[in-house]
């Protein structure tokens, strides 16, 4: 489904009120129907999903934090998940369980 510029800040105004009363972020997405990599990508300029999971160098699992406070998780795998907190990639990851 597409959504209007407006009815996207509309959604996030939502997302953003669900997160501070205390949902998570996945819980908080799914609360208003709209999938959690979604809405990180309409909240970044450019339109990049921050805590999407993206394939990095095999055989290598660190925990990154960047001058900008943001995470990396890397798996052995391979897959790469950034993401602004500990508990946004934990989230993501419970999704993927």
């Amino acid at each position: 489904m597409a959504y209007s510029t407006k009815e996207r800040k509309k959604l996030l105004a939502k997302f953003s009120k669900l997160r501070t009363s205390g949902k998570t972020a996945l819980q908080a997405a799914g609360s208003i129907g709209v999938s959690y990599m979604t809405l990180l990508r309409w909240e970044r300029p450019g339109g990049r999903a921050v805590g999407r999971i993206q394939k990095g160098k095999r055989g290598r699992s660190e925990s990154v934090v960047s001058a900008a406070t943001r995470m990396s998780l890397v798996l052995p795998g391979g897959y790469r998940i950034e993401a602004d907190s500990a508990t946004d990639i934990i989230d993501v990851l419970k999704a993927l369980k």
